[in-house]
């Protein structure tokens, strides 16, 4: 069973390379989130939500 990993603010620079270091990882899933489109160089081997934490709706 893959173990599901959710990454708030993949377009910072922190964001970025915690998503590629777990891309590298077997056995995990990635789910990136982030306000506005998505800025990732590499658009394969996760999901990716546009999502703003902050809205209460």
């Amino acid at each position: 069973m893959k173990r599901k990993i959710l990454i708030t603010g993949s377009n910072g620079l922190l964001g970025q390379k915690l998503v590629y270091r777990l891309l590298k990882e077997t056995g995990v899933s990635v789910i990136a989130t982030s306000k506005g489109e998505n800025r990732l160089k590499r658009k394969d081997g996760y999901v990716f939500e546009n999502l703003d934490i902050t809205d209460a709706a």
